[in-house]
């Protein structure tokens, strides 16, 4: 994974041959470009909820301008592109739909499906970081590599030289025995590093910390609801990877059997500033020694 130059690319359309745009976005596409649905056949009750894919190779030089002006405009600005993720492919579109429709439906448990959201860059770039190289390979299938947007940035990912022969419409091969324990943390650690304003050169580092600290969280203090989990990550991001060792914190966080539903947020911010601020010093003493 290598971060992208923070300079805008003017290539940026022009090396890649699709753009993968999600639902909310599609209104902000310059106007007369065509979105092909992407809608697994066990997903269409949820069409309204799915991506879309943009043939880059066929628009029209108008279109093409537009797009990349926008892409420009937000680039500037610091917002949101009106598309997050392009793909690097030499294959056709329907291939490529097949592609992804089968890579969107997961089975991480014997007879159930599931809706792997990886038009989200936020989640792929969780998911880049987990996957095992034949593992990465094969979500990569006929892609080369994918250029996507996250945390203001645009980033590059590969497939690291591995070729997945595969079918177009083959599902991930052998998906009960990925890691679901920890993909299904993926919406914990965004929230956890979103709240920490983690910039985007540090989210695989500060990806596999909060990873850490859900494991610490859950195995030292049984803490399971992922409000909890995203509290304790993100505190421990802030204040240190020990800060559930601070005797105020420790006792917070512990409930004795008591009947308490609180939330773990509401009981540590009961905690007086001066506590969090003495264990902030303490955390960036140690990383200036890191």
């Amino acid at each position: 994974m290598t971060v992208a130059d923070q300079k805008f690319d003017h290539r940026l359309l022009r090396d890649h041959a699709f753009g993968i745009v999600t639902p909310a976005s599609i209104v902000e596409l310059p106007p007369g470009i065509t979105v092909n649905p992407l809608v697994p056949r066990d997903l269409a009750a949820s069409a309204h909820l799915m991506p879309g894919l943009i043939d880059l190779r066929t628009l029209p030089q108008d279109q093409a301008d537009a797009l990349l002006d926008s892409l420009h405009l937000a680039h500037v600005s610091g917002t949101q592109p009106s598309v997050q993720m392009l793909l690097a492919t030499n294959t056709d579109i329907d291939s490529i739909a097949a592609h992804w429709n089968a890579r969107q439906l997961v089975s991480p448990q014997s007879g159930a499906k599931s809706w792997f959201r990886l038009h989200d860059s936020r989640v792929l770039h969780q998911v880049l970081r987990i996957l095992a190289p034949n593992q990465r390979a094969a979500l990569f299938g006929p892609v080369q590599a994918m250029t996507y947007w996250v945390s203001s940035m645009w980033m590059r990912a590969d497939a690291s030289g591995q070729t997945a022969e595969l079918s177009s419409g083959q599902m991930l091969p052998a998906a009960r025995q990925w890691d679901w324990d920890r993909i299904g943390h993926i919406g914990v650690i965004n929230r956890a590093l979103q709240g920490s304003g983690v910039a985007a050169k540090d989210l695989h580092r500060q990806g596999t910390a909060v990873e850490q600290l859900i494991a610490r969280a859950r195995l030292l203090h049984g803490l399971n609801d992922k409000g909890d989990l995203v509290e304790f990550a993100t505190r421990g991001l802030t204040a240190g990877p020990t800060f559930d060792m601070h005797p105020q914190v420790a006792a917070a966080i512990r409930l004795d059997g008591k009947d308490d539903d609180s939330a773990l947020a509401d009981r540590l911010a009961l905690i007086d500033a001066e506590v969090w601020r003495e264990l902030r010093r303490g955390a960036l003493a140690t990383q200036a020694f890191d």
